[in-house]
């Protein structure tokens, strides 16, 4: 082009360069769904993997949710900007990225088996196995839920108040101590299965079936 020449958005010019400033210090474009955005919020921590390096997990955090939406298929989405630092300069440009957004986090949390509170006991299967229920239950009102105890060979309810979940956890914010039993299922003709009441956050990455303090 010469100084003064028209410049018209016809104009097609062709890329030469693509010039990065610093790939230490990397963006993930995100596509989060409209159900989702809503608990998406600027400064939440990030975890992703890429196809390039399967057993590595990289940690980001949210810098912007954009609130332009694209629509594909019928599918509304939104774009979420997260930094990833790339120290070592594996993260390179164009790489998906499967990520985890972090909308809520707690640690030192009392928790328990999910199960347990769905747990309802049957006196026709727990009869043969000489396994009897209190005779009082009590009285379950809004913001409590009901988990039960095998004491010898009987089991009694407990009323517990509950807080947040991830579906395989729950918090117990009152009503059990840590190291307490309860019930979670009947896997056999022999006994109930029990689970111990632990201590830890339900929304980080736990082994399976993992219940003891950290």
């Amino acid at each position: 082009m010469e100084e003064g020449q028209t410049v018209a958005a016809g104009f097609s010019t062709p890329t030469l360069f693509t010039i990065a400033n610093d790939l230490t210090q990397m963006e993930v474009i995100a596509n989060v769904d409209e159900a989702d955005i809503g608990q998406v919020e600027e400064g939440q921590r990030v975890s992703f993997t890429v196809d390039a390096y399967p057993n590595d997990v990289f940690e980001g955090q949210v810098t912007q949710v954009r609130l332009e939406a694209t629509t594909t298929s019928n599918v509304v989405t939104y774009e979420v900007v997260i930094n990833a630092p790339n120290p070592d300069l594996k993260l390179k440009p164009g790489l998906t990225a499967n990520i985890t957004i972090y909308t809520l986090e707690r640690t030192n949390i009392l928790t328990v088996p999910s199960k347990a509170l769905r747990f309802v006991p049957d006196a026709s299967l727990l009869e043969p196995l000489g396994i009897t229920l209190a005779d009082k239950l009590p009285a379950v009102t809004a913001g409590k839920k009901l988990v039960w105890q095998k004491k010898g060979m009987v089991l009694t309810p407990r009323l517990v108040t509950v807080g947040i979940t991830n579906g395989s956890v729950t918090e117990v914010t009152d009503g059990l101590k840590e190291g307490e039993e309860v019930v979670v299922s009947l896997t056999s003709m022999a006994e109930a299965t029990v689970a111990p009441a632990g201590e830890k956050s339900p929304f980080m990455p736990q082994p399976p079936g993992s219940n003891r303090k950290k």
